[in-house]
């Protein structure tokens, strides 16, 4: 039994200790073994939050929102709750209500704001009832953020640059203007119209 102890676990406990990160003057830093937790456990938001990520697990995760896209749940705990067809799947809701811990525990409440997906925002009224946006979304024109220009510090893009670069109508330029006015009322600091 000393021998498996010593053979398997001791070296695993050496590397762990080794690796651990140290203060000027040789003082020990400890991590804080929580943080490691929660950041471990959050993982799985980055594949679900990246349509380039493509996996087993993330299709089976993104069937069980019924209907709702699964980094859409991300963003709104209560969604979560009321669309995951499990209600018992402790993976997808542990790491939901790890998220939202985080959120609520550094106050980024409204900096995640922005990455809500528009056609299931329960503050935007218009994704509630118009489907249209449900089309907006397959095009790749999802979350709030998706409006706004990167080489522009957050400005709001132009309609004819929207329709360019996700395939959109003439038709949906009422729609483009109602969310635009959402934006500018809801994200005052962090989009420029």
């Amino acid at each position: 039994m000393f021998r498996v102890v010593r053979m398997n676990i001791l070296p695993r406990l050496l590397y762990l200790f080794q690796s651990v990160p140290s203060k000027e003057r040789g003082v020990l830093a400890l991590p804080c073994l929580k943080d490691y937790f929660r950041a471990a456990q959050i993982r799985p938001l980055i594949g679900w939050r990246k349509p380039s990520c493509s996996s087993i697990w993330k299709e089976i995760e993104s069937s069980m929102g019924k209907g709702i896209p699964i980094n859409m749940l991300v963003q709104q705990l209560s969604l979560a709750t009321n669309h995951l067809t499990d209600h018992i799947n402790p993976w997808i809701t542990s790491v939901l209500k790890i998220w939202n811990n985080i959120i609520s525990k550094h106050q980024l409440k409204g900096k995640v704001e922005i990455f809500k997906w528009f056609a299931y925002d329960s503050a935007f009224k218009l994704g509630t009832y118009d489907t249209r946006l449900n089309f907006w979304s397959e095009k790749g024109l999802t979350a709030y953020c998706t409006y706004c220009t990167l080489s522009n510090q957050g400005a709001v893009m132009c309609f004819q640059d929207l329709k360019d670069n996700f395939s959109l109508q003439n038709q949906d330029h009422f729609r483009y203007l109602q969310i635009r006015d959402f934006m500018g009322k809801k994200f005052v600091k962090t989009v420029h119209l």
